[in-house]
């Protein structure tokens, strides 16, 4: 994987995260697989978006009503 394929494929899997927290999912996830290259990498992003992304659209909705 290249490294303009492997920023093309991040960006599409952080796309449904607020930009506040992508940088902090992105570098956990770097430092989760970086030892084993960009593949294991995104592996590991993936997971951590699979794992946030519904309480992150919980806690949206929630602050929106309460505003």
């Amino acid at each position: 994987m290249t490294d303009q394929e492997f920023n093309n494929k991040q960006a599409e899997i952080l796309a449904p995260i607020p930009q506040e927290f992508r940088s902090a999912i992105s570098y956990h996830a770097y430092e989760q697989g970086h030892a084993y290259g960009n593949e294991e990498i995104i592996i590991h992003l993936s997971d951590l978006v699979d794992e946030l992304l519904q309480p992150i659209q919980e806690f949206e909705k929630r602050i929106k009503t309460e505003a």
